[in-house]
């Protein structure tokens, strides 16, 4: 089987709109000012693509970063990270309302040109060497996977108890075998009034197990290897079988 880490850019940095300073994206203007908006701009994104060429554990041609823009194709080029170009332009979808909405685009074309993919956030950084083990561990579970996340406030009206609402599948770690997946998250996506792929990713394992419920959840969707600082488990069932763990969202 075709498998990869993948991963994303896109956004807009100063030397854009330095070069472009009125420029129009076809869905129309932004305030260029939102966090959402300037995320190439302060340098954070930069800086940890950079800290892919120090990552010893995972083989940097295990490794494909799937770009919006010329101009960030050229940066991942020059840092001799594998990318594929996948749109001539930086966003391709409202910064603001769908900046998301770029990640579910990049699973559904990786899932186009492997079998098996593991989406990694930038911050999801490996703890150890990864060998072709972590494959297998992820093949014991359901053809989506991903850490479950506690978030301080309300997500979502997904669920009837409110509490329930906090907890949503990390966007940070996403495991895919399944082609057909991706499609059926964008129109979870299209359908809801979110701005987030993480709620697409409940709406679709809630349904799959009759609705919310963490036991459940465990068993079918929660990655062995993965470590998430704010789990909803009281105690980690990870902890158990930490010989597992190969990345830990920081």
């Amino acid at each position: 089987m075709a498998r990869k880490f993948i991963r994303g850019l896109w956004g807009t940095d100063d030397k854009f709109w330095s070069e472009n300073p009125n420029y129009v994206f076809p869905f129309g203007e932004f305030d260029r000012k939102n966090c959402c908006a300037v995320r190439r701009q302060s340098g954070r994104i930069d800086s940890r693509m950079k800290g892919l060429l120090t990552d010893t554990f995972t083989k940097i041609n295990d490794q494909m970063v799937y770009v919006y823009g010329e101009d960030n194709a050229s940066y991942v080029a020059s840092l001799n990270i594998p990318y594929k170009l996948i749109h001539p332009l930086p966003l391709k979808f409202h910064p603001i309302l769908q900046p998301w909405l770029h990640k579910l685009e990049i699973l559904k074309i990786a899932m186009e040109d492997y079998d098996e993919i593991i989406w990694l956030d930038l911050d999801c950084m490996p703890l150890k060497t990864i060998d072709d083990k972590i494959w297998d561990v992820l093949r014991s579970k359901d053809s989506f996977q991903s850490p479950l996340h506690r978030y301080k406030r309300v997500q979502t009206n997904l669920r009837s108890i409110e509490g329930e609402n906090k907890i949503l599948p990390s966007g940070s770690f996403v495991y895919i075998r399944d082609k057909d997946i991706p499609g059926k998250m964008i129109d979870i996506f299209l359908t809801l009034p979110t701005w987030t792929d993480e709620i697409a990713y409940a709406k679709y394992t809630d349904d799959l197990t009759g609705g919310f419920d963490l036991k459940r959840y465990y068993d079918r969707f929660e990655p062995y290897c993965v470590s998430i600082i704010r789990t909803p488990y009281n105690r980690p069932p990870q902890i158990k079988i930490s010989e597992e763990i190969c990345f830990k969202h920081v």
